[in-house]
């Protein structure tokens, strides 16, 4: 399972309310959701799959996951 992380951030309230918005048509279930989908995009855009890959493993090794279950 993922790990999830409280991050605190200021945003426009115009951004809100468009956050707000999407979860209320359901688009999203929540704007915790929403946020992270935005985030995975613009990961996505600046790095590659592999690179993505290789950092999430990393990761995983420094926490002492090593990646295998």
């Amino acid at each position: 399972m993922v790990k999830l992380v409280y991050v605190s951030a200021k945003i426009p309230e115009s951004y809100v309310r468009l956050l707000d918005l999407l979860v209320k048509t359901g688009v999203y279930t929540s704007r915790s959701e929403a946020l992270r989908a935005a985030i995975r995009e613009l990961v996505r855009k600046h790095y590659n799959d592999a690179e993505i890959l290789k950092m999430q493993l990393q990761l995983m090794e420094k926490a002492g996951g090593g990646g295998r279950g």
